[in-house]
């Protein structure tokens, strides 16, 4: 907490927080980024040219990672330009959760389960019926339909939203927070990007993956169903989380929050089971088939970009930081 007040100053103007921005975190970070770009861009080249796919493998996840750097930081840039004490307030939950061991055990496990997804996943394109069935694409499957993922996000999301208002009313430093130089939005909209910004990092394992097998094993997909579908998981995480952070406004108990947030999730989650009956449903049909979540995952990768599945993620996320904010506000007023 002291890193925010104590360093948080006025910077009115533009020049002031592009100098604020440009910062060691920037600076380190971007070149990180920018180095892995070149050297992953260097190693594909080579590994085609001299037909070694697994260096051409290496080089295109080392790409892939340091493109991915080289946005965080563009975004991170952008939050200090935009608003530096919420920036601030961004850098100090990102540090939080990765001084925590939880960050790195939720971290591993979905690295382990998104493994053992891709080897199934491998397994079933080496089967020749595959190509017959004419079903699901198992790329879209993976992502899509993968079921122990979603089920780990269950918990996952839970654990990394409980404390984020709650441990604030615990420990009493949400009266401290409050009584620095920034607003209630602009504090829970750093806590929510945080956590936004970790739940991306559990995604990454799974695109690192299929780029390994685009470039490894040479098996050629569809890229814009792919995004879509990644696009599409990120606004799901960013509606799922948006409900974690809410229930964290409400209570000072860690674990009251964390279980408010998993029954609703659970609704949320189970939708897909109802919708794969969703002919039995009669008018509640449509209903169904539009907030049950997974299933919009799998329109998304068959090349069908509807919007509206999008704005429904969005809209509801928008909805719960809206009502979070005011929760917070509503300390003022006890």
């Amino acid at each position: 907490m002291a890193t925010v007040t104590r360093g948080v100053r006025q910077a009115q103007s533009v020049p002031d927080r592009l100098a604020e921005s440009l910062d060691s975190t920037f600076v380190q970070g971007m070149i990180i980024g920018l180095a892995g770009l070149l050297g992953g861009y260097l190693l594909t080249w080579l590994g085609g040219r001299y037909d070694r796919p697994h260096v051409a493998a290496v080089g295109a996840v080392l790409e892939f990672v340091g493109g991915f750097l080289v946005a965080l930081m563009l975004i991170r840039w952008l939050f200090y330009v935009t608003s530096p004490r919420m920036a601030m307030l961004l850098d100090r939950e990102v540090a939080a959760y990765f001084l925590s061991p939880i960050a790195y055990l939720v971290l591993i496990g979905m690295l382990v389960i998104t493994m053992i997804n891709f080897w199934y996943l491998v397994a079933e394109l080496r089967d020749v019926r595959t190509e017959i069935a004419g079903e699901t694409s198992p790329v879209t499957a993976f992502v899509a339909y993968n079921l122990w993922f979603w089920l780990g996000m269950l918990f996952v999301i839970p654990v990394i939203t409980m404390r984020l208002l709650s441990e604030e009313k615990r420990s009493g430093t949400i009266e401290v927070l409050m009584t620095a130089p920034i607003t209630e939005t602009q504090v829970v909209l750093g806590k929510y990007f945080a956590s936004l910004l970790f739940y991306a990092l559990t995604l990454v394992p799974t695109a690192a993956f299929l780029v390994v097998l685009r470039s490894f094993g040479k098996f050629e997909f569809e890229l814009a169903p792919v995004v879509a579908m990644y696009l599409g998981a990120l606004t799901i995480g960013a509606m799922f989380l948006s409900f974690g952070i809410f229930f964290s406004s409400l209570t000072r108990n860690q674990i009251i929050a964390a279980m408010l947030t998993f029954a609703v999730l659970m609704i949320l989650f189970s939708t897909f089971v109802l919708d794969m009956f969703s002919a039995r449903l009669g008018a509640w049909a449509p209903v169904v088939k539009y907030i049950a979540v997974l299933p919009h995952l799998g329109e998304l990768g068959k090349g069908k970009m509807d919007v509206k599945y999008l704005l429904f993620h969005v809209s509801v996320a928008v909805f719960m930081i809206y009502a979070t904010v005011k929760v917070v506000e509503a300390r003022k007023w006890k």
